[in-house]
């Protein structure tokens, strides 16, 4: 899928979305940015514009009363392509996706060893920036 350049305008209002609804990831497998929503028409606005993709399949929390589906961006190319656009319109979880996008360029870089496998230290540093997002969520999340 080929996406066209964002406007201002849209990238304002998708950072506005994940600092209000997102999930920035960044665990030992994966990297990305989650959206879970029951407002089914953001949803499939944020993957038509955006890209990503969007679960099939109607998740209801118990004591939630309307069902809500899952938008994921995980290509590390994507992440190189959106993150950089939206930084500047991102206020709370602006720091976490500083990190998750460093994530996505480290996992662009090409592996060396005819194995397929990175050098040790690529993992290291992999695992390092995970850790420094852990932090960085936790610390929005403390109370001030």
């Amino acid at each position: 899928m080929t996406i066209d350049q964002p406007t201002p305008e849209e990238l304002a209002y998708l950072a506005g979305v994940i600092d209000g609804e997102g999930h920035v990831l960044a665990d030992r497998k994966s990297i990305g940015l989650v959206l879970c929503m029951a407002d089914i028409p953001i949803l499939e606005w944020v993957r038509e514009r955006f890209s990503g993709s969007l679960s099939n399949r109607w998740q209801k929390e118990p004591g939630k009363a309307r069902p809500r589906r899952m938008w994921h961006l995980t290509r590390a190319a994507d992440l190189d392509f959106l993150l950089p656009q939206l930084l500047p319109y991102l206020v709370l979880k602006r720091r976490e996706v500083e990190i998750v996008l460093e994530m996505a360029k480290l996992s662009l870089l090409p592996r060396p060893n005819f194995s397929g496998r990175h050098h040790p230290s690529w993992y290291e540093r992999r695992e390092k920036l995970r850790l420094e997002k852990q932090e960085a969520t936790q610390m929005r999340k403390r109370p001030t």
